[in-house]
This record gives structure tokens, C-alpha cells and sequence, in this order.
């Protein structure tokens, strides 16, 4: 028998010993995330300024943090009520329109009027946006993206809700995006029930 052959054979069989051996890692299933009532109500303790808006820019759009900090004033369209979000893939820069949240409108709307079309909403770097989050109790910005997904498919009733977020969040893939079901599992019951079988 060839001895590489014998060799490669005896490596394997090394690695099937040290596979048994280790101990099985447990898989995280739980998405660190902030409840709807818990985000209330740290965004309560953020003063009404410019942090202020920054956050609930964060919570209301899902964005990441490099995302947030690249968005000028002349990427929001209050008439249409959407926002056109730019971010940064394998050195292509990428565009995405998400919808605008009501509620985010008219905050926006004056925290922009003064100023210039082509300025940035929030000229801070992303260590900055991280140490406020510390600061304020957030703990780091991806916490609010996760909250905010786990929070639009609680609260979404459409069968395309996963594909909409997966949109809204800019994931290539759906995998992605699925993820969030470990959190919110769809309701299985309630979608049998609307399956007629006879």
C-alpha cells in the first residue's frame, strides 16, 4: 500500500479522535436585541437634539452605521417619503430606496431644513456613533438594526414580510435576513389554518 496513501489515512483518523474529544459548541440561536418598550425607553434618556435624531434615525430605519453616517440631505425625499441609503461593497458603492417612516418625517424635515443639499445629516465617524451607544445605555449600533427587525416582523402581517425586510436591511441573500426567525418564528398554526386541503 502506498505510504501517502497510509499517511493521509492515519490523518483522518487523527481528526476523527480529536472531533470526538472536543467538547459540542452550543449554537447562539438568540439575536441580541432591545424589545420595542426597552428602545422606547432608552430613546427617552437621549436628549431631543442631534444625538437625539441620530438615534431614532437608527431604530426607525435599520440602517448600519456606516450607512447612517453617509446620508446627506439630499437623499431624502420628504415628498415621496423615502430615503436613499449608500453603502459600500467590494469597493462598488450601492443604493437602496427604503421607505420613510411617518414618524420620522417631520423630525427629520426641521433637523434638515438649515442645512445644504449635499451635507451629511451626521458628519461623525463610526467609533463616535459607537461611543455614544455605549454612552446611552445602547451598546452597540447592530443592536438597534437587530431591534428594529425583530420589531418590523413582530408586527407585520404580510406573507412577503421576510423578502421586504431583506430589502430594507440590503442582505444579498435571504439566509440572511433569515436569521430573525429564530427570534420571530412565523406563525405556523395560524398559516395552516388558511390551507384549504379538501
Amino acid at each position: 500500500m502506498d505510504e501517502g496513501y497510509i499517511k493521509e489515512i492515519k490523518e483522518v483518523q487523527v481528526l476523527g479522535k480529536q472531533n470526538l474529544t472536543k467538547p459540542i459548541e452550543k449554537v447562539k440561536l438568540e439575536i441580541s436585541h432591545f424589545t420595542k418598550e426597552e428602545m422606547i425607553c432608552l430613546l427617552s434618556r437621549v436628549p431631543p437634539n442631534k444625538k437625539g435624531i441620530m438615534f431614532q434615525f437608527l431604530w426607525r430605519t435599520g440602517v448600519r452605521v456606516t450607512e447612517l453616517i453617509s446620508v446627506e440631505k439630499q437623499h431624502l425625499d420628504f415628498d415621496n417619503s423615502e430615503i436613499t441609503i449608500r453603502w459600500l461593497k467590494k469597493r462598488k458603492v450601492l443604493y437602496r430606496i427604503i421607505p420613510m417612516h411617518h414618524s420620522l418625517k417631520t423630525p427629520l424635515f426641521m433637523f434638515t431644513s438649515k442645512l445644504k443639499y449635499d451635507e451629511k445629516l451626521f458628519p461623525i465617524t463610526r467609533q463616535r456613533v459607537d461611543q455614544l451607544c455605549k454612552q446611552y445605555g445602547f451598546g452597540h449600533a447592530h443592536k438597534i438594526r437587530h431591534s428594529f427587525a425583530v420589531n418590523f416582523l413582530r408586527q407585520s402581517e404580510s406573507p412577503m414580510s421576510l423578502i421586504i425586510l431583506k430589502e430594507i436591511l440590503g442582505h444579498n441573500q435571504i439566509e440572511t435576513t433569515m436569521k430573525y426567525l429564530k427570534v420571530v418564528p412565523m406563525d405556523m398554526k395560524k398559516a395552516m389554518e388558511n390551507i384549504s386541503f379538501d
